[in-house]
């Protein structure tokens, strides 16, 4: 029997990111479903203010993506950071569509998180934490020290709070992190967890060699639950009639070529016309509609994987909508950054939509996908998750 509990969760809520807070929304939804009291910890550390503050440094933009792009020439990194300085500025624009992120992210986040007070720093975490059994850090990429400062975070380590209290990761993405590198900080780090998953098994046997400890694998929250319970936080209405071809996809040179080419394919040779919610800016052909990035709420994220015939994507959580929703779908991967997305597809038996430079799309006479299977494949994944959770609820020290 599960001993209801009150649970406090820390991920990285505060991104405008439609994943992000939809696999928040997911992992909280599946607690809840158990019988537990759930709040999320409204972590949002300083060093984060730049991204999403109402008018942002052009200066410090700048400084930021010469950090974040090290491992660029010196020209390269130099246009990378002159152009977000750029944009930033651009945005200042109340027409540009990152007040209206702003508004939507913030909004979506007081209606479905039940966030805790605001926390800015490790410091104000340990020095009043939440009152709460058991603290859960997961998901996303919490671990990745290119989106915490350049360093590892104890806040996403459970590194507060009371002794008493039940510590555990859930499904957290580490394929960023360079165990190694950070060998020593991690041992410290993971020592007071007492429980540990992984989303992949790709650093899994490191971690366990430096934590000494068991590690599960389990899979992304927003795969614990199926498609009418995102239902609610849809749009109420949909008013889009014509069959269309999706397209959520980060603006990435090194698979650009890629993505156009299966766009333009697919959409011709299904006579689909194109919506792109996110990608490139620049198109080599006419593109029917174009949204931008910073004017879709995660509702109507949802709303228009639901709604689509087809879905071109290199994001992980459009990938696993696209699953939910039982979608004809493609992912474009770019080598070295897609790891996550392909493990979850070998494992689901989906390799040939994985597409690449190296695997170009040649003829799409695939034969449709037998989602029966897939769901029934999802379901084995799902059970060591949910035995997972319920292991923790019954932890007690």
């Amino acid at each position: 029997m599960v001993i209801i509990m009150k649970i406090g969760i820390i991920t990285f809520q505060m991104a405008w990111n439609c994943g992000a807070v939809l696999q928040c929304v997911a992992l909280k939804k599946k607690l809840e479903s158990m019988g537990h009291y759930v709040t999320v910890i409204n972590y949002q550390p300083s060093y984060k203010d730049y991204r999403y503050c109402k008018y942002q440094n052009p200066i410090t933009v700048a400084y930021k993506t010469l950090q974040s792009n090290s491992g660029l020439n010196k020209k390269k990194k130099l246009v990378k950071a002159a152009k977000s300085a750029v944009r930033a500025v651009l945005n200042w624009d109340s027409r540009s569509g990152r007040l209206k992120q702003k508004h939507d992210f913030e909004e979506f986040c007081k209606k479905y998180l039940n966030l805790s007070q605001e926390y800015k720093s490790i410091e104000e975490l340990r020095s009043n934490p939440p009152e709460c059994d058991i603290y859960i850090s997961g998901s996303d990429q919490l671990w990745n020290p290119n989106l915490t400062n350049d360093e590892l975070d104890p806040a996403y380590f459970l590194d507060f709070g009371n002794e008493d209290i039940v510590r555990a990761t859930y499904a957290i993405s580490a394929c960023e992190l360079d165990v190694a590198e950070n060998r020593e900080q991690l041992e410290k780090l993971m020592d007071r967890l007492d429980f540990i998953s992984l989303r992949e098994v790709e650093k899994k046997e490191e971690l366990e060699l430096v934590s000494k400890k068991k590690i599960d694998i389990c899979i992304d929250p927003t795969l614990l639950l199926d498609a009418d319970c995102y239902e609610e936080i849809e749009l109420s209405e949909w008013n889009e009639t014509e069959p269309y071809l999706l397209v959520y996809a980060l603006d990435n040179p090194g698979s650009n070529d890629t993505l156009f080419k299966t766009v333009k394919e697919l959409s011709e040779r299904k006579k689909l016309k194109i919506k792109v919610i996110s990608g490139p800016h620049k198109w080599p052909y006419k593109i029917e509609e174009y949204c931008p990035r910073d004017g879709i709420s995660p509702q109507e994220f949802l709303s228009y994987i639901k709604h689509s015939q087809i879905v071109v994507t290199n994001s992980f959580h459009a990938s696993t909508f696209s699953l939910i929703y039982q979608k004809d779908f493609y992912v474009v991967t770019t080598p070295g950054r897609s790891s996550r997305v392909v493990e979850l597809l070998d494992k689901l038996g989906l390799n040939d939509r994985i597409l690449s430079s190296e695997k170009p799309p040649v003829d799409f006479d695939y034969e449709d996908i037998q989602y029966e299977n897939i769901k029934n494949r999802i379901l084995t994944y799902r059970k060591p998750a949910e035995e997972y959770l319920e292991m923790i609820a019954k932890e007690r020290k």
